[in-house]
């Protein structure tokens, strides 16, 4: 099911969403692996997302997304902002001091 405005997949949402567990995130990853591939209407990757969000939850995230699609960590959103910048604008509005080992 896609939501036709913003062009998010389950994938999408679930990469933000503090109530889906590892297990059920791979699942969604299993059942349309295209999805780790396909942008939402603002040009974000379920990558984006994953490291716009919680650093501590969304670390295993972002490491499963890697796995399955590597080439998403050099993909540029409709602001030409990388994976890594949506981190990095995640710690410096949340003054969040985790890091991601890549």
């Amino acid at each position: 099911m896609v939501e036709e405005e913003s062009k998010m997949l389950p994938l999408h949402l679930a990469s933000t969403s503090i109530e889906i567990d590892m297990e059920t995130f791979r699942r969604l990853i299993e059942a349309y692996p295209q999805a780790a591939k396909e942008k939402d209407a603002k040009g974000l990757l379920p990558l984006h997302h994953a490291c716009g969000s919680d650093l501590e939850r969304s670390h295993d995230f972002v490491s499963e997304l890697l796995k399955i699609y590597p080439v998403a960590a050099r993909i540029r959103d409709n602001n030409e902002e990388l994976p890594l910048h949506h981190m990095q604008n995640y710690c410096f509005y949340f003054g969040a001091t985790n890091s991601i080992a890549v």
